[in-house]
């Protein structure tokens, strides 16, 4: 009877587990620069992501993105001026925007690589592998917005790595990836703990770096998933919108 007690005491736990969902806290630091006659203050700021079986949200300073594969839509949420569009999945940017803006993204994609550096450490509790990745817009010619990374990825993770990709996937089309880059990307398996990267606007560099601060499963506020109360729907999105991450 003991043994049955303990079997059914078990068998509840990991079933409250399988169906709770992920929380991922990140703390994101930029130093500051100069730039244009203006010196830029540092800036820290903190990303929130809640993940479960078919559902991602990522919740920035300004916007709210929700990925639902369940339903094939997602929704990118402006939370200054409490505005949001709707998409089917896989998200294509030409759906987003009006056509002359989607033409001109299109001709202006993020392209780059990635490749494993052979380290690993520890950070925190997650094992750890390197992995460099350059990334730059082609601009008359020349590299622009170019920038370096070293990013920390670990396999050690409390949900489906496979259905998170998927998800990931989406969310790399709005930051205007190129399909090779987003394929590229796709290679690596895991989710990114730590970065460190540097950016080179105008022949010197700024550093920046992320990093988890928490992943624990745990029940979500009701109504995580769904575009808060009080927002109106727009059709198209503005290149600031797109921006304002």
């Amino acid at each position: 009877m003991r043994k049955i007690i303990i079997f059914i005491l078990i068998a509840g736990i990991f079933v409250l587990f399988i169906n709770a969902d992920v929380y991922i806290k990140q703390k994101l630091h930029t130093d500051s620069y100069y730039y244009g006659g203006v010196t830029r203050p540092a800036d820290d700021s903190v990303t929130e992501i809640w993940i479960n079986e078919e559902k991602m949200v990522s919740i920035t300073r300004n916007r709210i993105t929700i990925v639902d594969s369940e339903n094939n839509q997602a929704f990118i949420i402006n939370k200054n001026n409490k505005t949001y569009a709707k998409t089917d999945l896989p998200i294509k940017i030409s759906d987003l925007v009006p056509e002359n803006l989607a033409a001109y993204l299109k001709s202006y994609q993020y392209i780059g690589t990635i490749k494993e550096t052979g380290e690993t450490k520890n950070i925190g509790k997650f094992k750890c592998k390197g992995y460099e990745v350059n990334s730059y817009l082609l601009y008359g010619g020349s590299k622009a917005n170019e920038t370096d990374s070293l990013i920390w990825i670990t396999s050690e993770v409390p949900f489906d790595l496979k259905k998170y990709a998927h998800m990931r996937t989406n969310l790399q089309k709005l930051r205007n990836f190129s399909e090779h880059f987003i394929t590229e990307l796709e290679k690596v398996q895991g989710f990114t703990i730590a970065t460190e990267t540097q950016f080179y606007p105008k022949g010197f560099s700024v550093k920046s770096g992320a990093e988890v601060i928490e992943m624990s499963v745990k029940n979500p506020p009701a109504g995580i998933y769904s575009v808060p109360d009080g927002y109106t729907r727009k059709e198209k999105l503005t290149i600031q919108d797109l921006r304002n991450r």
